[in-house]
């Protein structure tokens, strides 16, 4: 069974995702951790595991890049931060 195999416990809850492509699992993925992500908030949950923590879909991964300091600015910040 998909709960042995997982190693979940009896009780526990599986989530499964599911999408026409990869990106699309993911993305769902993603979608679906923000609300158990409110869930833990909330104590209604302990936690949860998802692929999508480790494989974020290309969406997130592009906005992560998007979001980084140009070179020049990295150089300098580091330049900052390991000065003695």
């Amino acid at each position: 069974s998909l709960r042995a195999d997982l190693g979940s416990g009896d009780g526990s809850a599986i989530v499964l995702v599911t999408g026409d492509t990869g990106e699309q699992t993911l993305q769902r993925a993603e979608a679906a951790g923000v609300v158990l992500e409110s869930l833990i908030e909330q104590g209604r949950i302990a936690g949860f595991e998802s692929v999508a923590r480790l494989v974020p879909s290309l969406q997130t991964q592009q906005a992560r890049l998007a979001a980084l300091p140009d070179a020049d600015t990295l150089r300098a910040a580091l330049a900052e931060a390991t000065k003695t």
